[in-house]
């Protein structure tokens, strides 16, 4: 089945996983503030989520950083 694109629900899902200290969620928190996807965009927000996933070893999040880095 295909599911529609919802980046709202998405956010939300992230969200609950980034309260529990997830890096993949809080990675995908990230890319919302980063792409303005489900919420207003927010580069720093976008760098803080990053950041906490970073700190973690998830590669996704020390890649989003090393791109706002640059």
């Amino acid at each position: 089945d295909y599911i529609k694109q919802n980046n709202v629900t998405a956010l939300q899902f992230f969200q609950r996983s980034a309260e529990k200290a997830n890096p993949i969620g809080q990675a995908g928190v990230g890319m919302a503030f980063y792409h303005g996807a489900g919420v207003e965009q927010s580069y720093e927000k976008a760098f803080k989520y990053f950041q906490l996933s970073a700190d973690q070893g998830y590669v996704e999040g020390q890649l989003m950083l090393g791109v706002m880095y640059y």
